[in-house]
């Protein structure tokens, strides 16, 4: 008996050779895309020269989810997993490229550390929460990502205090509509509204300080609430409430 099989377009052999076609293309646009990074990070670089200016802390987590956001209305059937988990270790490896930065997490922050960030930064990981943000206080170009708070996590207790009110909560981890955060990345950065924003609220009263608040811990006479939008606005550390910062989802 013969076989009448002809060449067919689709035989997995072309389709393979296909993909490396495919995979030459997208690695020499990552080569550009850094080419472009580094570029715009030596005019930053020497517009602060020129300025007599130190070039300040380079992460942008704005514009980290601005990439992302404009990735999917231009590919959405990419998919938000897919999107977050490439984009996000291609941005922070420029990053990692164009000036000192690292990462400090605890055990339990580990795991949604290493995906957010990839693998151009590898974190560092301390014994412990004060620990962690002792050392993010102390020292500059240092992202400090520690487990979602709850009964548990009870770390935002220690960024009420004055001596680390300079960090911040600028992003989640995953920051991904659907997906429930795990961590929240902090920094001494001032938080910047994105559209589709959280703010973290810490307040002396048990009642939301607006509505459609949700508490998600309490400890230390404070309770902490998770708010829909950037409420900035809200902080009044006369009265015990305190902005301890947002962040934006995909």
């Amino acid at each position: 008996m013969t076989s009448d099989k002809k060449q067919n377009p689709e035989d997995i052999s072309q389709l393979r050779l296909r993909i490396d076609e495919l995979d030459a293309q997208i690695a020499h646009l990552l080569v550009e895309r850094t080419q472009i990074a580094q570029k715009v990070a030596a005019s930053k670089a020497k517009d602060a020269k020129l300025a007599g200016e130190e070039l300040g802390f380079g992460w942008r987590p704005k514009r980290e989810v601005e990439i992302i956001r404009q990735v999917l209305r231009r590919e959405p059937t990419l998919g938000k997993r897919l999107s977050y988990m490439v984009w996000r270790a291609m941005i922070t490896r420029n990053l990692a490229n164009q000036a000192p930065m690292g990462v400090i997490c605890v055990a339990k922050s580990t795991a949604p550390s290493r995906i957010g960030f990839g693998a151009a930064v590898i974190p560092q990981i301390a014994d412990s929460a004060l620990e962690a943000i002792k050392t993010a206080e102390e020292k500059e170009n240092l992202i400090l990502s520690l487990p979602w708070p709850d009964e548990n996590q009870d770390w935002w207790l220690e960024i009420l205090k004055p001596q680390f009110q300079d960090l911040k909560i600028n992003m989640a981890l995953p920051h991904i509509e659907g997906i429930a955060p795990e961590a929240l990345c902090l920094a001494k950065i001032t938080p910047l509204e994105t559209g589709n924003d959280y703010s973290i609220i810490a307040t002396k009263n048990e009642n939301p300080p607006i509505d459609k608040a949700t508490k998600i811990s309490q400890g230390g006479g404070y309770y902490l609430w998770n708010i829909i939008g950037f409420h900035e606005n809200l902080h009044d550390a006369a009265n015990g409430v305190h902005f301890l910062g947002a962040y934006s989802i995909v």
